[in-house]
């Protein structure tokens, strides 16, 4: 048969290239044998290269003490006086049995008469059969025969030769195992195949793009993944500036249903409680009533217009300004004309204000589309945009708290009433509002502050937020904490126009801190 040639043959040229102690006839048979399972083409070069031996050790002739040539110059003997000559660069391994020497220069003694691979094997010149590409070591302690034992076997370490990205096989001797093929090549664990090409793994959160590693998310940026909303520049991250306190302030100032409170009292319980009660104001309050909701519905609006992270792609072109109309609050039964004057001018410099706002956080949101689209120009003139903004609103706002300090004094003084929404006036208010949207009355002064299109969804949204009523006309504007907070929110405008203005642009570090450990006091 054509496979037992083959073993017979391979068995042969292991023989002859294996020295051998004891006689070649009795190897021959045992690995013939032995190699029963098909061999490939690297076993065979692994086994020719001396992994799986026929014997493992050298014992050339008696030498004489004056006379080592051709063996010599080294002798080495055993405790009989048995005395052999090798080269030098042999290592001498006798026992009681042999005076010997281990036949090839990459083994050692490991113990009497037993010599071991080492991974010299894969890189000794001498081994004309190793590959030069495999230059990483593997080895088992296999069964080999050995004339110098008792029993003619010993147990020693042979080894073969893999490329450094195989792995060596935990199974089958003289085996490479590939974890990862790429064409004709094998990459290592820590490698992936690229275009045909093994090359090393990226790092986390990336990944390739052609031969290159690319950020999974945002822009790359050198050796930095640029977060979303901000843009390379050279190799550093930038990003818009951004106001850092507008959301949370804005949503303190608008977050105490003041709106609905307003709207309820003014709406008058809705259509099904009109047959039971008529409204609760006159008609010149409930004006007054709804120019607070519609005001406080635009301080929603500008609350969403600034939720972080909010991206408008449209950042090609100007943000203007809206120009809100006059809110006008007529005297009537039950609001003197001093207080009537008084609210006037409080919701409109509010107004102004807030649509100044509103501009603003839109121009932020601009500049956010600007990064997301990398271009560096047009982000920075939206943030100089928001910046120019946000000076004018804070100066709007400049006067409300003196504003809303006269339009309490103004109404008490004239013997105004406090208006109270009960929870069945918001109730009322609210199934209406998920039934037919926003009710007509409050629906013009919205227009008049250019509230549309889906600044309305905003208002519908806040007008259904939970309240359980109470005061709606005087409380508001003597809350304390309210007017704090709207005073916050105009220093804060003004903070962010001043730091946006010098520094358009934020630097987006990339890579964490570095602590750096206490230096040691000498001494």
């Amino acid at each position: 048969m054509i496979g037992e040639d083959r073993i017979d043959r391979l068995a042969r040229r292991l023989a002859r290239d294996e020295r051998e102690i004891a006689s070649t006839t009795p190897v021959i048979d045992r690995m013939a044998v032995a190699l029963t399972a098909p061999i490939t083409r690297r076993r065979a070069m692994t086994l020719a290269g001396g992994a799986i031996v026929a014997g493992s050790l050298l014992r050339p002739g008696r030498a004489s003490a004056q006379n080592c040539f051709p063996g010599g110059p080294k002798i080495c003997s055993n405790p009989k006086g048995a005395r052999v000559c090798v080269p030098d660069n042999l290592a001498c391994c006798s026992n009681d049995n042999c005076a010997i020497a281990c036949p090839y220069p990459w083994r050692v003694c490991e113990r009497p008469a037993n010599c071991a691979d080492t991974a010299r094997l894969c890189t000794d010149p001498s081994n004309t059969s190793r590959d030069p590409k495999a230059t990483k070591f593997c080895s088992q302690r296999v069964l080999v025969t050995n004339g110098c034992t008792s029993i003619g076997s010993s147990f020693s370490i042979r080894g073969w030769c893999c490329e450094p990205s195989e792995l060596c096989s935990k199974t089958e001797f003289g085996e490479c195992e590939c974890p990862k093929r790429c064409s004709q090549r094998c990459c290592a664990e820590d490698e992936e195949c690229v275009e045909g090409f093994c090359k090393p793994k990226c790092p986390d959160g990336w990944h390739y793009e052609g031969s290159t590693c690319k950020c999974d998310k945002g822009q790359t940026c050198g050796v930095r993944c640029c977060p979303e909303g901000s843009m390379c520049r050279g190799s550093t991250c930038t990003k818009p500036k951004e106001p850092e306190k507008f959301p949370s302030l804005w949503d303190a100032f608008t977050n105490f249903g003041d709106m609905a409170n307003q709207s309820g009292a003014a709406h008058g319980g809705g259509p099904r409680m009109q047959r039971v009660r008529a409204a609760q104001a006159p008609d010149a309050v409930r004006g007054a009533l709804l120019a607070l909701a519609a005001v406080n519905a635009q301080a929603a609006v500008v609350t969403a217009a600034f939720a972080r992270g909010r991206v408008d792609k449209g950042y090609r072109r100007r943000v203007v300004a809206g120009k809100p109309q006059a809110l006008a609050i007529p005297p009537g039964a039950g609001l003197d004309p001093a207080a009537a004057q008084a609210l006037e001018a409080l919701v409109n410099a509010e107004a102004k204000g807030f649509a100044l706002a509103l501009a603003c956080a839109t121009a932020v949101a601009r500049a956010r589309g600007a990064a997301k689209g990398r271009d560096l120009r047009r982000m920075r003139k939206q943030v100089l945009a928001a910046a120019g903004f946000a000076k004018a609103a804070a100066k709007a706002l400049g006067p409300v708290k003196s504003l809303r300090a006269n339009a309490v004094q103004a109404l008490t003084s004239t013997g105004a009433a406090e208006v109270e929404a009960t929870p069945d006036d918001v109730g009322a208010l609210q199934e209406d509002v998920r039934t037919s949207g926003i009710p007509p009355e409050l629906q013009g002064p919205l227009a008049q502050l250019g509230i549309k299109g889906k600044s309305l969804d905003v208002v519908r949204d806040a007008l259904l937020e939970n309240s359980n009523g109470g005061a709606a006309l005087i409380g508001p504007l003597a809350d304390a904490t309210r007017t704090k907070r709207l005073e916050a929110i105009r220093a804060e405008l003004a903070r962010y126009a001043k730091q946006a203005r010098r520094s358009p642009v934020s630097r987006v570090r990339g890579r964490p801190k570095k602590l750096r450990a206490p230096r040691r006091r000498r001494g």
